[in-house]
């Protein structure tokens, strides 16, 4: 017996499957499970729900899927079925073993053109992968063709390649179909494995062959097939206004169209429903109309009753929160900020709505998961929503996994050192060796400062086919550099080994365990690259991956334990794929890498779906639950419906059937179920501006039929509704328009944006004074120099304790082919130092070399010799002044000034004042350091006479000033500092140099220009005078009182 349970509400099915499953005229055995056979997991889970909230508990129940259930059907007619030697992996090495046999012949020359491209091996697998695709759909909708095929006809070179795969073995499934509907068909023989009734809930497409075992498993069984219907008349003869106009006879159309909805995105049902009348099944009706007035509901009504609402004369209905919108935005962060704010005024306009009665739907939810964290995860409580994310990024898109990805592309790994530190981010791969955030950051120290780039060593390079280089910047260059150092002396900083390599000398006896973990890791990626390069068969690839998860994952997570086992049972999988399929050769590691791949994609799907809160899943068929409200994001023109690619060689495409699957269609009617499934409110948004450049985009076909179906229903509204509904918003979520109240449908429950949008006049980062804070009165002469070096970015972290973007130094992956300014300058001052301590240039040259300070080769050495140049000129501009100060010895200072004590060294003290040198040119900083270190000498001394800074491009002296003076000139350079500690001093030192100094472009310093960035660009100076020009009379009066004292001081060359 077959019963047709159909209804509009998925929820009545369910309550009518619950009271079928509680059937008192019925009783089970309670050893054996009732069987429901679901479209996918997430249905199953949502019937769950619905059946434990009627009943209380759901215990005993099984929800396979379709395909598992009919080869559970199989099997009970055919015992011995255990296993198909023709499922679609076994069928891709069936076919990658027989293809290569048969590329000769005349009817392949196509597929021999194809895989004479690059990498034939991996085109080989991608093209078995996708014929064995093309023949599972072959085998349940064309299983006549393919029975043909075996009968002899010729159908070209997919025919001869079917013959050849299957004349050994020929169990696949068109056989065993063919066999099962022969023995259903016989005398009525009541399989025992089979329970007495069955239960197909919520399908809405099967393939005919199906259909067909249906029909005949109902003379042995009791099968209920509850089918949601959105349309209680007959509609499966309605055509959409398209395909009535394709066709010259059009008298009469008007009587076939019905729904202009229904029969535009309804093909899929139709053919269903057909399928489903053919079974002569006792057919139940259980329709509802659609509770309330809105104007979702009346859509809702017309489809039920097959009625065009545009042929009634409507008003739009009164409606506080209008129950269909439509949403444009510019990006997807965008998209998820309006829900957000969306969803908070839906749970206040819709009576005890709540947040587990709202499910968001994406086309692609992995692209928009981040994003979703990113809003919904890190608001206030007043807020926060609960909410969970199913079909989130795949598995191959976590951490462990992308690390795999990266461990499988070794043999052509450069190994660059940020490749590396990213692999040890991974946790799994930290628990391996040992190591933790400390230990990290340590490394990535190490890394920086001991010149690794890439490479393993010199053999690796050459291997790349690029010049050894003796291993310079390569890892065992900086891993020799580092255990060198551990043990030198720590007197042995000139130390120079007889290989030219110069040891690194931090590095603590705590951190050698790290250092050897280091070492560890970088063995075991040099062999590996060397291991995975050559071709295996699958039991030795096996063998081997299995020993490569070992060397580089220790699972703490259970994801990754979960991921892991996963990986390993794949493996397995593979293995015993390959020996049903009869494949015996060597596969290369882009196969490999391709099979795990598409493996750990396959694993992320349905996780999270219904498991709290809010549910974020994606746009996928028969996946159209009923929910109150329901949000779809991503709905524009080129992501949705979603495109189908065909094959050139696909034959159903070619003489293409009724009830053949197509992506387009499959995806229009899916958002015919999504209409009829939300029952308060109908969120949609899509991406309708450019980001950019503000182009208008499309939303997606279905969305522009729904509006323009709207328009023709509320025709004599004054304004449509495709106008109405429509919400076009502000590329960013601080726009003033949100907050200003003249525009109803904008609006934010973010306050914080609201601070953000532009105002007229904007509170300043500091409103007027701190609090006096408790200083520490002791202060280092360099502290006090630094603050003046930028007394904001002073402000911010010493004061608020903040701490600035852009401190973080990068690790580079390429060798230096050229010195930048800094490097530059570095060897430079070495080799000055090197100049005055009498040692030779080419010790310095030697030492630069060992260290990976210098490029390879003639550019190192042109370099080198550019800065010798320098130097040699410096040396000798900076020779007379060292002769007129024959003797330099350090000065400590320690003074007391209006309670401060200021405490420094004075490293080069002549006698009468400070000597100091700049390999660069002189700045107003430098100026300024100077300064305040002559003042210090003539505080600490009683007097200093004369002072000297020689640098690359000028030469400053300072004159003679007492003791007395210079301790009141100190005190109030430290009252500036105590101030600009409570308030920010509008001091900025190369703008106020140029305003005293009198040059006629001193603003251009300020604000910059193409080729070099302003004063004012500096970060802590943008975050302190947001919104406000600090280049007031302020900053005048500071310039004046900080540089004045200085330029009365400054003297000409004697």
């Amino acid at each position: 017996m077959i019963v047709l349970h159909q209804a509009n509400r998925l929820e009545t099915l369910a309550d009518l499957l619950a009271r079928e499953l509680l059937a008192p005229e019925y009783a089970p055995d309670p050893l054996r499970s009732d069987l429901v056979v679901v479209p996918n997991p997430g249905t199953g889970r949502w019937l769950v729900h619905r059946l434990a909230e009627g009943q209380g508990i759901v215990a005993n129940l099984e929800l396979p899927l379709p395909a598992s259930f009919f080869w559970r059907v199989m099997q009970a007619w055919l015992p011995g079925q255990e296993t198909s030697p023709f499922d679609r992996e076994t069928l891709t090495w069936r076919i990658q073993a027989a293809l290569p046999g048969l590329l000769d012949a005349r009817d392949f020359s196509e597929v021999r053109r194809y895989l004479e491209g690059d990498d034939p091996a991996l085109r080989l697998y991608q093209l078995a992968t996708r014929i064995a695709d093309l023949f599972d759909q072959y085998l349940v909708f064309r299983p006549e063709m393919v029975l043909a095929w075996e009968a002899g006809k010729d159908e070209g070179w997919q025919s001869q390649l079917w013959r050849r795969i299957t004349e050994k073995e020929g169990g696949h499934r068109a056989r065993l179909l063919t066999r099962l509907i022969r023995e259903m068909d016989g005398p009525p023989a009541a399989p025992r494995t089979l329970p007495g009734r069955l239960f197909l809930f919520g399908l809405n497409a099967l393939p005919p062959v199906y259909v067909e075992i249906l029909r005949r498993l109902g003379d042995h069984r009791d099968l209920h097939l509850y089918h949601l219907n959105p349309c209680r008349e007959y509609w499966s003869d309605i055509r959409s206004e398209r395909a009535l106009a394709q066709h010259e006879d059009s008298q009469g159309a008007f009587l076939d169209l019905g729904n202009p909805l229904l029969a535009s995105m309804g093909h899929v049902g139709q053919v269903f429903l057909d399928q489903l009348l053919s079974l002569d099944a006792e057919s139940r009706a259980h329709f509802e109309a659609p509770a309330g007035k809105g104007m979702l509901q009346q859509v809702q009504s017309d489809i039920l009753t097959l009625c065009d609402g545009r042929e009634k004369s409507r008003r739009l209905p009164p409606e506080r929160w209008p129950s269909i919108q439509l949403h444009g935005c510019h990006t997807r962060l965008r998209e998820v900020q309006v829900l957000h704010d969306n969803l908070l005024r839906c749970l206040e306009e819709i009576e005890g709505l709540r947040p587990r009665d709202i499910l968001v739907m994406a086309p692609d939810m992995a692209a928009y998961a981040s994003f979703v964290e990113a809003v919904f995860g890190t608001r206030e409580e007043t807020q926060r929503m609960p909410y969970s994310i199913g079909d989130r990024a795949p598995a191959g898109e976590t951490p462990l996994a992308e690390a795999l990805g990266w461990l499988l592309q070794l043999p052509a790994s450069r190994l660059e050192a940020s490749e590396v530190l990213a692999l040890l981010e991974v946790d799994a791969v930290q628990r391996c060796f040992g190591i933790d955030e400390e230990a990290l950051e340590r490394i990535r120290t190490w890394v920086r400062e001991g010149g690794i780039r890439w490479a393993a060593d010199e053999a690796h390079r050459q291997e790349l086919g690029l010049p050894g280089d003796q291993g310079l910047h390569s890892w065992r260059f900086g891993l020799r550099r580092l255990f060198l150092g551990y043990v030198t002396p720590a007197d042995g900083e000139n130390l120079l080994y007889s290989d030219e390599v110069v040891p690194y000398l931090h590095i603590d006896s705590g951190e050698l365990a790290w250092a050897g973990a280091l070492q560890e890791l970088l063995d075991r990626l040099d062999s590996w690259r060397r291991r995975l390069a050559a071709p295996s068969d699958p039991v030795q690839w096996r063998e081997r991956l299995l020993e490569l998860l070992q060397d580089f994952f220790e699972a703490g997570e259970e994801e990754e334990v979960t991921l892991l086992q996963g990986l390993r049972q794949r493996l397995d999988d593979w293995v015993q794929q390959t020996r049903q399929g009869g494949f015996e050769g060597e596969v290369s590691l882009a196969v490999v890498r391709e099979l795990l791949e598409t493996a750990l994609g396959d694993s992320g799907q349905a996780r999270g779906f219904l498991d709290v809160g809010i549910t974020f899943s994606n746009l996928l068929p028969m996946r159209a639950q009923p929910f109150r409200v329901i949000c779809l994001l991503g709905m524009n023109d080129s992501d949705f419906p979603r495109a189908q690619s065909k094959l050139s060689f696909d034959l159903m495409a070619a003489s293409p059937r009724r009830a053949d699957r197509d992506r387009r269609r499959d995806d229009r009617y899916l958002f015919l179920e999504t209409l009829v499934s939300a029952r308060d409110c109908l969120l949609i948004s899509y991406q309708g501006r450019d980001a950019r450049s503000d182009k208008p985009r499309l939303p997606a076909e279905v969305v522009s039929e729904l509006m323009d179906y709207l328009d023709g229903c509320y025709a004599r509204s004054k304004e449509p509704p495709s106008r109405l509904l429509f919400v076009q918003h502000p590329l960013q979520p601080f726009s003033s328009r949100y907050f200003s109240g003249e525009e109803p449908p904008l609006f934010s429950y973010d306050a914080a944006w609201a601070i953000g949008a532009p105002q007229e006049e904007r509170s300043p980062f500091v409103e007027g004074p701190l609090e006096p804070m408790e200083l520490e009165t002791r202060l280092g002469l360099d502290e006090l120099i630094g603050f003046y070096r930028n007394p904001a970015e002073a402000f911010l972290t010493r004061r608020l304790a903040m701490r600035l973007p852009g401190g973080e130094e990068l690790v580079e992956d390429s060798e230096p082919f050229f010195l930048d300014g800094l490097a530059s300058w570095q060897v430079r001052k070495r080799l000055l130092d090197a100049r005055l301590e009498g040692r030779e240039p080419l010790e310095v040259a030697r030492r630069l070399r060992g260290e990976g300070q210098l490029p390879h080769g003639l550019p190192g050495t042109l370099e080198l010799a550019r800065a010798e140049e320098a130097v040699e000129a410096f040396g000798e501009r900076l020779a007379p002044v060292l002769e007129s100060c024959p003797g330099q010895i350090p000065l400590e200072i320690d003074l007391e000034i209006d309670g401060w004590r200021l405490e420094g060294n004075i490293q080069r003290h002549t006698g009468e004042g400070v000597l100091d040198f700049r390999v660069g040119r002189l700045r107003p900083q430098d100026r300024l350091g100077l300064w305040i270190r002559h003042l210090a000498v003539a505080a600490q001394t009683g007097a200093a006479q004369r002072s000297c800074l020689v640098a690359e491009d000028d030469t400053l002296f300072l004159g003679a000033i007492d003791g007395e003076e210079a301790t009141g000139m100190l005190g109030r350079l430290l009252q500036f500092y105590r101030d600009g500690l409570e308030r920010p001093l509008h001091f900025f030192p190369d703008t106020a140099w140029a305003l005293v100094t009198g040059e006629a472009k001193w603003h251009g310093l300020w604000e910059g220009g193409d080729h070099r960035a302003g004063e004012r660009d500096d970060p802590a100076v943008r975050l302190l005078f947001r919104n406000a020009d600090p280049i007031d009379a302020r900053f005048e009066e500071q310039a004046e009182a900080i540089y004045a004292p200085l330029l009365e001081r400054m003297e000409e060359p004697s």
